[in-house]
């Protein structure tokens, strides 16, 4: 009797994983072990199959003993225990609707991943870095959070949150115009804007403070005559342009 390979080389430490064992003589075998501890069941599918369920395990390679009336077969460290994934951190942890976007996905034993979903959906792509390291792309969403999760041999990760946001709107400024020089304050009213990271004045950075979901108080920055992009930008996106007009002040 002997065994020569297995179906599946690792599994979860929680065990009830069906491995199957290859071999030859396996009629009659009376015990199947993982390491030291007997598998929580098997089945003789031929004289050259069994099918074993492993049993709980700590981490790290085991034996496989297999053991008949003609003798004991060992094929040894050749099942492997793996701990579960675990997310610790994702960057960025928002996005838009449309995906494409790159997130790191930060945790442990996450070498041998073999899926990233966010939510119920697979990832544009993703390559695993590091043990603790994967980057990958979002898929397309709907408005929410999505709990990322990854799987390995050692099972699937907890979510970690990801949420997807829609993208801001802008629908007024007030004023809508304003002299050349710096530092008039417009309200800009809209929606999705609570999360906003930059309003820009054509390709001019401005001061902002955001009071609300649909409001936000800009600065505009000095420039020339005449009328201005102003968009807001969000991890959801970028709005739509709203116009801003500079006028020169009345000459005395």
């Amino acid at each position: 009797m002997t065994i020569t390979s297995l179906s599946l080389a690792s599994g979860p430490m929680a065990g009830g994983t069906s491995v199957v064992l290859i071999g030859t003589g396996f009629v009659g075998t009376t015990a199947v072990r993982f390491g030291a501890t007997p598998a929580t069941s098997f089945t003789v599918d031929s004289a050259t199959s069994i099918t074993a369920v492993a049993p709980a395990g700590i981490a790290g390679a085991v034996d496989i003993t297999v053991v008949s009336p003609r003798g004991t077969s060992i094929l040894g460290s050749s099942y492997f225990f793996r701990e579960a994934p675990v997310l610790t951190a994702v960057s960025p942890d928002s996005g838009p609707l449309s995906g494409g976007n790159t997130v790191i996905v930060t945790g442990a034993h996450l070498l041998e991943a073999t899926s990233l979903r966010f939510g119920t959906t697979a990832a544009g792509g993703f390559t695993v870095v590091s043990d603790a390291r994967i980057t990958a792309t979002a898929p397309t969403g709907t408005v929410g959070t999505a709990g990322i999760t990854v799987t390995t041999a050692g099972g699937t990760s907890a979510g970690y949150p990801y949420t997807y946001q829609a993208a801001p709107i802008i629908t007024s400024l007030d004023p809508a115009e304003g002299t050349t020089s710096t530092g008039n304050a417009i309200t800009v009213t809209g929606a999705n804007l609570v999360s906003t990271r930059a309003v820009l004045f054509g390709t001019a950075p401005a001061s902002f403070t955001v009071t609300s979901d649909s409001k936000i108080i800009a600065y505009a920055p000095p420039g020339v005559a005449g009328p201005v992009d102003v968009t807001a930008s969000t991890p959801g996106g970028t709005s739509a342009p709203g116009i801003y007009t500079r006028v020169l002040r009345p000459a005395i």
